[in-house]
């Protein structure tokens, strides 16, 4: 958030903040006369809904910016700290303390400051945290930022009206116009803008990938089909038979049920066959530049609307505990630079069953003499799969091994532990 970021922002608010302390001059002039006490009683009924409303785009602004779609990561505690004193403490200046400050210059006999949070504790500070669990489920920015525009202005006209003490001239109807919008332009824009934005930190890198920025027809589809079955033939030329493998490991979640968590989507091959047999198949990858052959892949499988694709670091998933019935990950030990942390949050996220395949030492001699041939050399943190079990084992989980078509698959039982 930079200063011409919020000059902008306050340049884009003037005119109808400015339409507002109009509105607000016009009402003074109507109801100059109000007995202080309606006028009270009026302040108390516009304050806590400002603040509402207020606490409600401040913590979607916050939320909306810091996590996008991936709202499982959200940290409470810091939507509840951010949307309250955003909403209440700026809410507190620009309906309380400003108008209070007017109210001085003026002498007008009346005069007093009123803190809705400690006057009115039991409405104002409750509805605060009513604006956050909106926010927290139900994020809005747009019209609820326009509405409390509006209702803070008038809440500040209501806090002068209380201490006018009947009598009005032309003096205090200018300064009265200044005030209201000074009252709501700065504060408002501060509050429902700059506020939450200060707290992002670090840009998150995960995101939910939009499918629909990528487009293809059905040409490229069976050409990508078709590269994908030669490169399978390759390896059956050195003695892998991929379907035959990821078929034995893929057995090891049967049942096949309900939602499954696949960490290191590639091009997206195991999790377009995944997504055939399981309800919704959530995949992630630290990278997204093989992210259009694996919505192809999915494409050719038919199975695009049941596939979603993350792009994040496994080792700090977004997700909530116990999100996923499954969760697995084929042939991506090797490439993690932390396995610890990758296992341990596959363990968090699962309710059910977990498990984790990579090549055996036949396996990878197979896959370094390939790469070999191509003129490349294959990437390796880890170059042995029987490690896996030794994590499991680490993290307090006997791992079940199986052995098979050049892989090693160990399986975790979450509720047989």
């Amino acid at each position: 958030m930079t200063l011409i970021t919020v000059a902008r922002e306050l340049k884009a608010h003037a005119p109808f903040t400015a339409l507002g302390a109009l509105t607000g001059v016009a009402v003074m002039v109507v109801f100059y006369r109000l007995p202080a006490d309606i006028s009270y009683n009026i302040f108390y009924i516009l304050h806590p809904s400002h603040v509402f409303l207020s606490a409600l785009v401040t913590a979607s602004m916050y939320g909306i910016h810091k996590y996008g779609k991936l709202r499982h990561s959200r940290d409470l505690l810091s939507f509840l700290l951010i949307g309250y004193f955003g909403s209440v403490g700026i809410a507190t200046i620009s309906d309380s303390i400003i108008p209070f400050a007017g109210e001085v210059l003026l002498d007008l006999p009346n005069r007093g400051l009123h803190l809705g949070f400690i006057e009115k504790w039991w409405l104002v500070n409750p509805l605060a945290v009513a604006g956050i669990a909106f926010a927290y489920f139900w994020p809005s920015t747009k019209m609820p930022h326009f509405a409390h525009v509006l209702i803070s202005t008038w809440a500040s006209l209501f806090h002068v009206l209380m201490a006018l003490g009947g009598k009005l001239n032309v003096t205090v109807l200018i300064v009265a116009v200044f005030f209201l919008f000074l009252a709501v332009w700065i504060p408002c824009c501060v509050s429902d803008i700059v506020f939450p934005l200060l707290f992002l930190g670090k840009k998150r890198t995960e995101r939910l990938f939009d499918k629909s920025t990528i487009t293809f027809d059905e040409k490229e589809v069976l050409e990508n089909r078709k590269r994908l079955e030669e490169r399978n033939l390759l390896h059956l030329r050195y003695g892998m038979d991929r379907s035959a493998a990821y078929r034995f490991i893929i057995d090891r979640l049967e049942p096949a049920e309900g939602t499954l968590l696949e960490i290191g989507t590639g091009r997206g091959i195991t999790a377009s066959l995944l997504a055939k047999e399981f309800r919704s198949v959530t995949t992630v990858d630290i990278s997204d530049s093989d992210i259009k052959t694996a919505l192809l892949n999915a494409a050719y499988e038919k199975v695009l609307d049941r596939t979603s694709y993350c792009i994040c670091d496994a080792a700090k998933l977004p997700f909530r505990d116990n999100e996923f019935e499954h969760s697995i990950s084929i042939n991506g030990f090797h490439h993690f630079k932390n396995p610890l942390s990758v296992i341990s949050e596959m363990i968090r996220v699962t309710k059910k069953r977990i498990v984790v395949a990579d090549f055996s030492e036949s396996g990878f001699k197979i896959v370094r003499k390939e790469h070999e041939l191509e003129g490349k050399t294959h990437e390796e943190y880890e170059s042995s799969a029987e490690s896996i079990g030794k994590v499991f084992e680490h993290l307090g989980y006997k791992a079940e091994r199986a052995e098979g078509f050049h892989h090693l698959v160990f399986t975790v039982n979450k509720k047989g532990r």
